[in-house]
């Protein structure tokens, strides 16, 4: 069953490995391009399917064909590096840490993805993921704020790094980084709005900057409303997702107990953004 809008398409039923997506894939790639996100229910892939799976469904402009992975994450450096004083539940205003991931690095991971391996004992109506579609947030600006963007910049902060998912460390990472305001995608041309999270600086920081950062924030905070621009997740044990790390952004909501939410992450190729 295929449940699909503009944004996120759903590819409900599955029972087994990902033979057909390997076996299919450019099917599947070109469906991702267009949905920015694929979610597979139930596909609990083995390891090296999941990174199978990314390899075929990519498509770019990366000619080193990398991954960078992390197993088993149960965002434990959170935990001790933020929360300690809070005990061993995440807090549900985490779901305001908007984020892309590792935009601050020259070369950047154009997809990224999670396959839920633990999942238990989670409150209903916590520990979603949301997303949201920065091609269809630019699209809704209005032309004054459109032609403000083309000679404008953000500057995104060291916090937008907290996506980590590789291997080893990236010794290119800045505590700083200073982008156009305007990304284009590499397969569809199309444009989005360049930002990676709720507090990039934006230059000039003038009264349109505000007018945008506006529509940003409320964006993102609608949590209760039908949202046409975001999608959430209800996880289950198995499913996997894959998405479009180029015009997206993501968060993820607490109130959830350490160690009852634990994925495996995998990200692939990595691309210098065009403008």
């Amino acid at each position: 069953m295929r449940e699909m809008d503009h944004f996120v398409v759903r590819l409900a039923g599955w029972e087994t490995a990902g033979e057909e997506i390997l076996g299919d894939a450019a099917y599947y790639a070109d469906l991702l391009v267009k949905y920015k996100a694929i979610v597979f229910k139930n596909l609990r892939p083995s390891r090296e399917e999941h990174i199978k799976i990314l390899g075929v469904l990519y498509q770019g402009t990366c000619e080193d064909l990398r991954y960078g992975d992390r197993w088993d994450e149960d965002h434990k450096f959170m935990f001790e590096r933020d929360l300690a004083s809070l005990g061993d539940i995440m807090p549900i205003d985490r779901r305001h840490g908007w984020h892309s991931d590792m935009p601050l690095l020259d070369q950047i991971p154009a997809l990224q993805s999670i396959h839920m391996t633990k999942f238990e004992d989670i409150p209903e109506g916590t520990g979603r993921t949301w997303f949201l579609d920065l091609e269809q947030l630019y699209a809704g600006l209005s032309p004054h704020q459109k032609e403000w963007l083309q000679t404008a910049t953000f500057t995104h902060g060291q916090s937008a790094a907290e996506g980590l998912a590789t291997v080893t460390p990236h010794p290119e990472v800045n505590d700083l980084k200073t982008y156009p305001a305007i990304r284009i995608h590499p397969v569809t041309g199309n444009k989005n709005l360049f930002i990676s999270g709720p507090t990039d600086t934006p230059t000039p920081n003038d009264e349109t900057a505000k007018e945008i950062q506006q529509v940003v924030w409320d964006a993102m905070s609608q949590y209760d409303k039908p949202n046409s621009l975001k999608y959430v997740h209800e996880w289950e044990v198995g499913d996997l997702i894959v998405w479009d790390n180029r015009n997206t952004i993501h968060t993820f909501e607490g109130g959830w107990k350490y160690g009852s939410r634990i994925f495996d992450k995998v990200e692939y190729g990595y691309e210098t953004p065009l403008f």
